[in-house]
């Protein structure tokens, strides 16, 4: 919308006001989400409403969050769904996470914790494969494949049931540091954070 021009020595109609009220209308700042619009006779203030942390037992989903899910369908199966997060770099496609969550990601439950892992390139040091996956105990580390604790998985009070903790939320970054004064492999490190 265009503010329309006057001249000295025209006279006012209402149409010419009424553009002018509309034009003015239309280059208003309005509210939105994490927008805060202040007006006061001496101009406007615009403030971004800085977001918290969702409270315990609110419905925001956490990147690696988990959850006990289950599967569609006639006969449903427990399931431990993961939110959607990177690992080391990459992408969430990389981990095999689906554009937008559609299908969720989807694990088969069993007692143990929830390890997200790398293999490196042991000359390089360059992330090769990128995975998550249950395992009964924490792997160890070895010169090229390394683990992070994502979270844990175990029995709920009656069969079937699940019971999900979060020891960390995403996105997981890992340094990966070369050891220049190894003589022979391993080469690398890594530092999760």
């Amino acid at each position: 919308m265009t503010i329309p021009s006057f001249r000295k020595g025209d006279k006012l109609r209402a149409a010419d006001l009424q553009l002018l009220a509309d034009a003015v209308r239309a280059n208003r700042v309005l509210p939105g989400t994490g927008i805060r619009i202040t007006g006061s006779p001496n101009g406007t203030t615009v403030a971004v409403v800085v977001g918290r942390s969702a409270p315990p037992g609110s419905s925001s989903i956490q990147p690696f969050q988990l959850m006990v899910a289950s599967t569609e369908g006639e006969n449903p199966t427990p399931c431990i769904r993961v939110a959607a997060s990177t690992l080391a770099g990459g992408s969430s496609a990389d981990l095999g996470f689906s554009e937008g969550d559609d299908p969720p990601y989807l694990l088969t439950p069993s007692k143990g914790v929830l390890v997200g892992g790398i293999t490196i390139d042991g000359t390089t040091g360059d992330v090769t494969s990128r995975w998550l996956n249950i395992e009964s105990t924490m792997p160890e580390d070895d010169g090229t494949t390394f683990y992070v604790e994502i979270g844990t998985v175990t029995d709920g009070e009656s069969p079937g049931t699940w019971i999900v903790s979060n020891s960390r939320y995403g996105p997981v970054f890992a340094q990966i540091c070369r050891n220049w004064y190894a003589a022979e492999a391993p080469f690398f490190g890594v530092n999760w954070s």
